[in-house]
């Protein structure tokens, strides 16, 4: 290796010439595979320790490539090395991780333009690699970037059409190393990877036009938020459709194994039900309760499939649980909304709160497992009260014995279902709370809670829930003047949200907000 060295800068022509390019070759040979072992080493080691040796990985690609400037293989680990250390758990700042990445993506163009047959094995890897580093600088941008709300209720920097021309880019990345894969004899294996990967990819696309139609039902003033225009609804499905065609792919590879097709079936089902949960309204929308514009019964057949063949291979599986949790959630939202029977809807949501009790039971002290849970049941506690009041109000005349009138022969029966509707929300209310117990940096449960407990009618509960929301919420806005306007904004949806109607008109709400903004931006206005 040093004698290597010595020779590196000086190949000439002939015998000499040739025996000098072989001794470089050979010493850079040497240098990527101790680079290797770094690199390979970092996987095992703490945070610090892993990045001094990506580090010290990174610095002998280069050397390798400053003897062989066209060398393939060290471009590209050199490429992979400088993404790892872009990962957020090594904690680098965001001008890092995107200085990283971008000279990831620089190199990984090299190495596919240097291949002019484009069919290269290494060249495979490198579209694998590039499309990984265009989907985490989109993730860097949406995770790190300050946002602001503009005028029209859009969100800048970055833009969604922005986000999805990059995420386009990526599939098409994806699309190629698969291709090239494939002819590839003893490569295939390394297809099934990037079919995971153009599968998330799609997913996150799909998610981007899902935070579109947030965003514009949000910007719409309307409380609860009107089911996303069928456009959106129809872009989204079929995004959904592709990433779970992707996932399958990746089920049907020679390669895939029992481990393997336990985190595709995850990603699968968990697609379908992030789509669902946005473009299923939960309570019955004012026209056409029947209609949310798509097949809904073929794409939550494919959720329940997924997550079947998950629980046959695992029936302790926590994701397999929540997931199975949730399709029976949407089962009954699909019965609400087709006009079944109370009967059969409630049927549904009976057996998913079983679902949703079981993975307490086996996970009590995870977070996210008592934060799905209590949303479960904050859902079926508004839709039990939204029956309730519906019943009582046919019976009564009014609202819910209001006004004096006297209760009629039902109002046992109609006792019991305030009751019960009470119950849920009440559990719901003490599972987000407890959720927060173990999650400092979760404000979300602390604020569904506060709701839970609003709706279940106890005002006291829902105030200590509610401040802990707001007091979660200051903290994570600290110095960003982006989060602040965000947690404004926060504020506002609060004070026009349904679920707290009980309590808006309390002078504890009232204050409670107004100083919460006041303590964000120094002003008690909330406008």
């Amino acid at each position: 290796m040093g004698k290597g060295k010595k020779k590196a800068g000086g190949v000439t022509s002939g015998a000499g010439g040739v025996r000098d390019q072989k001794a470089v070759r050979a010493a850079v040979e040497t240098m990527v595979n101790d680079a290797v072992q770094l690199q390979d080493s970092a996987s095992d080691l703490p945070g610090p320790q892993a990045l001094v040796a990506l580090q010290a990985a990174a610095a002998k690609y280069r050397e390798a490539l400053a003897r062989l400037p066209r060398h393939a293989e060290a471009a590209y680990n050199l490429a992979t090395c400088l993404s790892e250390q872009a990962d957020s758990d090594l904690n680098p700042g965001m001008r890092e991780q995107m200085a990283l990445l971008s000279e990831s993506r620089s190199l990984l163009e090299s190495v596919i333009e240097a291949d002019t047959s484009g069919r290269g094995a290494t060249t495979a890897l490198a579209h694998h690699a590039l499309g990984n580093v265009i989907c985490a600088v989109v993730e860097v941008l949406e995770d790190q970037c300050p946002t602001t709300q503009c005028a029209d209720g859009s969100v800048g920097c970055p833009s969604a059409a922005a986000r999805k021309e990059d995420l386009s880019l990526a599939c098409r990345h994806f699309e190629a190393s698969v291709s090239i894969t494939k002819r590839l004899q003893n490569q295939r294996g390394e297809a099934e990877e990037v079919l995971i990967h153009w599968g998330d990819a799609l997913s996150s696309m799909m998610q981007i036009v899902m935070d579109d139609g947030a965003t514009a039902g949000r910007s719409s003033g309307e409380h609860p938020s009107p089911p996303p225009p069928s456009s959106l609804v129809q872009e989204a499905l079929g995004l959904c459709s592709d990433a779970c065609s992707k996932y399958s792919e990746a089920l049907a590879s020679e390669t895939s194994s029992g481990g393997s097709d336990t985190d595709i079936l995850r990603l699968k089902a968990g697609t379908v039900v992030n789509f669902l949960d946005w473009a299923l309204p939960e309570a019955l929308p004012q026209q056409a309760p029947n209609d949310v514009g798509f097949s809904v019964e073929e794409i939550l057949a494919a959720g329940e499939q997924a997550v079947q063949a998950l629980l046959a291979l695992d029936d302790s599986n926590v994701d397999g649980m929540l997931t199975k949790a949730d399709l029976c959630r949407l089962r009954a939202r699909t019965s609400m909304l087709s006009g079944a029977s109370v009967e059969e809807e409630g049927a549904r949501r009976e057996e998913s709160v079983a679902w949703f009790a079981r993975a307490v039971a086996g996970f009590p002290q995870d977070a996210g497992v008592l934060t799905a849970a209590g949303e479960g049941l904050l859902e079926y506690g508004r839709r039990s009260m939204a029956l309730y009041q519906e019943v009582a109000v046919s019976l009564v005349g009014q609202s819910p014995y209001g006004c004096g009138s006297a209760p009629g022969p039902a109002a046992p029966h109609v006792e019991g279902m305030r009751m019960s509707a009470i119950a849920r929300l009440q559990e719901a209310g003490r599972l987000l709370s407890e959720a927060c117990s173990f999650d400092v940096s979760d404000a979300n449960s602390s604020y569904n809670a506060a709701c839970a407990f609003a709706l279940a009618g106890d005002p006291g509960t829902c105030f200590r829930a509610l401040s802990e929301y707001c007091r979660r919420l200051t903290l994570a806005a600290g110095g960003s003047s982006g989060k602040r306007e965000a947690a404004r904004r926060s504020l506002r949806e609060a004070g026009s949200d349904v679920d707290l109607e009980g309590v808006r008109r309390a002078p504890w709400f009232v204050d409670l907000l107004r100083g919460t903004d006041a303590a964000l931006v120094g002003s008690g206005s909330l406008g």
